[in-house]
């Protein structure tokens, strides 16, 4: 198994596509610079607003776990974040995501 690295670039990291609504907005390698990374901040964003038309404005429902390529070490652990990192999110019960809504976990892989 590899971690992440500069090389290792997010389109082969992730096992497939995001949903059409989701949309990555940013994915922050926390580690050293030249050490294999194992912690990471990912933001996800659902681009369509509420009164889109069809299925694009539906909540979309991500499992974090499930998202990565199998030559990407295992998620150990997911805590969401608020935006500017400092502070713990508000608890949520699912992991779905709600049209024009960010959300940011911090990452941590074995």
């Amino acid at each position: 198994m590899c971690h992440f690295s500069f090389v290792y670039y997010i389109e082969q990291a992730l096992k497939a596509p995001l949903p059409d609504a989701i949309h990555l907005l940013s994915f922050e390698v926390r580690d050293p610079v030249g050490t294999p990374a194992s912690s990471v901040i990912m933001r996800l964003e659902h681009v369509f607003p509420v009164d889109s038309a069809g299925n694009l404005a539906a909540p979309v429902q991500v499992d974090l776990a499930a998202l990565w390529s199998p030559g990407v070490n295992p998620l150990v652990s997911a805590e969401e974040v608020g935006l500017s990192l400092g502070r713990r999110a508000l608890s949520h019960d699912d992991d779905l995501i709600y049209p024009v809504q960010i959300r940011t976990w911090s990452l941590d892989f074995s």
